[in-house]
């Protein structure tokens, strides 16, 4: 099932950042979201269909993973399908000069070449470092997006290079929102307590989740409404009936494959690498494309606490690996399938496998 959330106002989404009395009175906003906490809004709109209703307490246990999991994030703009872009895609800075809001940016492939000296946690070497063409100057695009069609072809590994790749923030307004704590008792203002909040507007863009279907089924909420995020904004769901997501299978190399991660991932055994052996895949990593460690938290409600602060890995992230394992095989065992160590139901860690090219010289 896949479900648009179309927002009935702006959205606030809150950083890690601390935000309390006397510390700070500006407090940042994310987007996109954490699936974790669109995953808790589709909780409480599936916990309280009329007549299905679940107790706060119950919705643990009978909303678990075994009945209701997010298989994936991705927006759409002008009926096309967008995920964001993988981090081995860059803009070089001659093809940056003269971009303006909304307009396409060119992007590039890295290009795989022999290393010698790159050292991970293990004392193991990787194989091969990613790097711009001679004398280039490149960077990430903040927020990239590509069309699953692209994505499609990335995966095969058929282009090197995209013309019309786009910027999330392109397609998002800030529209900051100024407050005050009052006095419930007297009903006037507190001093020291003034403060700022940073929502967002999407504009022309929708953002959409995958879903499956179980005990409680995703039907049931169709066209209702439900808080996302902070500032007890809301949202509407509504059933995508086309345009729905499809990355098309790649036809992989034997011995080689690339892992690309479509939301943030939470590796707790090798802290920014995939545990390919816990979902049965024995593979040699030989060259990533990693970004900066994402904070995730949250706020446990039944405990009445916050949730403990995790490091994620940042999607879009892309992991090369050399292997003798078939290439069914691993394509059944990872593609469109979370790889996060935890929290897999919430959406976290989905990936897609594709193809690269070995440096020549190989």
């Amino acid at each position: 099932m896949e479900l648009t959330l179309q927002p009935l106002d702006t959205l606030f989404f809150r950083d890690g950042k601390p935000f309390a009395r006397g510390d700070e009175s500006w407090a940042d906003g994310n987007f996109p979201p954490n699936p974790s906490v669109i995953y808790g809004a589709m909780r409480t709109a599936l916990a309280t269909v009329k007549g299905k209703e679940i107790t706060f307490l119950e919705v643990p246990k009978k909303l678990g993973e075994k009945f209701f999991q997010i298989k994936g994030i991705y927006y759409n703009c002008g009926n096309v399908n967008y995920l964001p872009l993988p981090l081995d895609l860059v803009e070089y800075k001659t093809d940056a000069e003269g971009i303006e809001a909304q307009q396409r940016h060119k992007v590039n492939l890295l290009h795989l070449g022999h290393v010698k000296s790159i050292l991970s946690e293990k004392k193991s070497f990787l194989k091969y470092l990613l790097h711009p063409e001679e004398f280039q100057q490149a960077e990430n695009l903040d927020g990239g997006l590509i069309s699953e069609s692209q994505l499609s072809a990335y995966l095969a590994g058929t282009i090197s290079i995209i013309d019309d790749a786009y910027k999330l923030g392109d397609f998002i307004k800030s529209e900051p929102k100024v407050g005050i704590g009052r006095n419930d008792a007297t009903r006037s203002a507190e001093e020291g307590l003034l403060y700022r909040v940073d929502t967002k507007r999407l504009d022309k863009i929708e953002m959409r989740i995958i879903t499956s279907d179980a005990e409680y089924s995703t039907d049931n909420v169709n066209r209702s409404v439900v808080h996302l995020g902070g500032e007890t904004k809301l949202i509407q769901i509504k059933k995508v009936g086309r345009d729905t997501l499809e990355i098309r299978k790649p036809n992989l190399q034997k011995g080689q494959f690339k892992i690309y991660l479509c939301t943030p991932a939470f590796f707790t055994k090798h802290g920014w690498k995939p545990d390919l052996e816990r979902i049965g895949i024995q593979a040699t990593l030989v060259a990533a494309c990693v970004g900066k460690p994402i904070s995730i938290g949250g706020y446990d409600i039944i405990k009445n606490e916050p949730k403990p602060m995790l490091k994620a890995v940042p999607a879009g992230s892309v992991y090369y690996y050399e292997t003798e394992e078939e290439p069914e095989s691993i394509f059944n065992k990872i593609h469109g399938q979370s790889i996060s160590d935890v929290m897999q139901e919430q959406g976290y860690g989905v990936a897609y496998v594709g193809n690269f090219k070995r440096p020549e010289n190989d």
